[in-house]
């Protein structure tokens, strides 16, 4: 079975898309910079109470995605 491409490779007409993360897509779609530090990254996200630096890291990607959705849907 082949795997369909996401809505943003089929957007920009580039199938390698597909498996990006959010911080490509936001770059490509809708030119932002997601800092996105290994620190942060590699954090223990299953603590009940998350840090700052997570809330913010968290917020922000919230934020890619709400950009690279509005515009792939606006057309």
């Amino acid at each position: 079975m082949q795997k369909r491409p996401g809505l943003a490779a089929i957007f920009v007409q580039k199938p390698n898309l597909a498996a990006c993360g959010v911080n490509v897509l936001a770059h490509m779609i809708e030119p932002l910079e997601l800092n996105k530090p290994n620190s942060v990254v590699f954090s223990d996200w299953a603590q009940q109470n998350l840090n700052k630096k997570q809330i913010k890291f968290a917020a922000a990607n919230a934020y890619a995605l709400f950009k690279i959705g509005t515009k792939l849907f606006s057309g």
